[in-house]
Order: C-alpha cells, then sequence, then structure tokens
C-alpha cells in the first residue's frame, strides 16, 4: 500500500480458507505479504452455527426418507447431517477442515476426545456411520435395514446433544 499498489480484497467462506490455507500458494502469498485490515473474531463460531442449521435441515430430510422407505437415501442424508456437525465443531474451535470424510472423525476426536468433551463410543458411532454410508453409496449389494438407519438417526442426536453443550445452540 505504501508503493502506490492497489488494494485487492479476498472474500471467502471460512471453510474455503481453511481447506486452502495449508497448500495453496495463493494463501500461503497473501499471509506472507498481505495485510489484515479487519477480522471478525466470532466468524467461526457464527459459521458453525449456521452449519448446525443446515445439518439440522438434512436430518429432517434423512427422518422424511426414512419414513418414505427409502433406507439407502436415508442413510446417506443422515450421515451429511452428522458430518456438518462435524465440521461445525471443528470450525468453531479455529481448526483446519480436513480432506476426506475420515480425517473429519480423526480432527474431531483429536480435538473433544482429548478434553473428555465426547466419549470413545461417540467416535466409534462416527466411525460406524461412515461406513454405513460407504455401503448406502457405494455397494449394489448392500440392503440398508431400518435398524441401519435407526442407528444414524440416533447417532446424528447423540452428536447433536454434544454441539448443544459446546456451541449452546
Amino acid at each position: 500500500m505504501e508503493c502506490g499498489e492497489p488494494v485487492e480484497y479476498i472474500v471467502m467462506s471460512v471453510e474455503e480458507y481453511r481447506l486452502k490455507e495449508a497448500d495453496s500458494p495463493f494463501i500461503g502469498e497473501v499471509e506472507r505479504w498481505g495485510m489484515i485490515l479487519y477480522e471478525d473474531s466470532g466468524v467461526e463460531v457464527s459459521r458453525a452455527l449456521k452449519l448446525v442449521d443446515l445439518a439440522m435441515e438434512y436430518y429432517d430430510f434423512s427422518v422424511r426418507a426414512r419414513d418414505s422407505l427409502m433406507y439407502r437415501a436415508s442413510i446417506d442424508l443422515g450421515h451429511n447431517a452428522i458430518e456438518l456437525l462435524v465440521k461445525a465443531m471443528i470450525i468453531a474451535r479455529g481448526e483446519p477442515l480436513p480432506r476426506t470424510h475420515g480425517g473429519y472423525i480423526k480432527r474431531f476426536s483429536e480435538i473433544y476426545l482429548s478434553s473428555n468433551i465426547v466419549s470413545r463410543e461417540v467416535i466409534v458411532k462416527l466411525y460406524r456411520v461412515l461406513e454405513l454410508m460407504n455401503k448406502a453409496r457405494y455397494d449394489p449389494d448392500y440392503n440398508p435395514t431400518v435398524d441401519d438407519v435407526e442407528y444414524v438417526l440416533t447417532t446424528f442426536n447423540e452428536l447433536r446433544e454434544v454441539v448443544r453443550r459446546v456451541l449452546g445452540k
């Protein structure tokens, strides 16, 4: 700015920034040579709360799919709802986002298991839900059951209680 160079604003969501910061030469240059003009310290929590709302939408879709006996879709939608809650919890802590479904669970457990906010049983359930989603999405021989769907929905509700305790929503 002192050399008469123009100011270029870069606007992106918290998720996009966190995903790119690890290996983006562009973000690296911005962080090295750029200057923060404005920073909203509540942006992570605000974004996390919006993701919780979106997770509730996916949960409702999953329940409707279950009620319509579309178990494969219900499992997939339920997994999406759970992953949005996990993502919200990671973002609320200002942590970088992983690139894989399993990475989300691993990072979530590193943050919240070590601080005794979630139990090991919750983490085991998250991995089981991931397994069910993979079967529902990719295995043509898999015949999802209502018990599988209920497992996913129950896991969502257990995680939802953790989110309420941590984020207050």
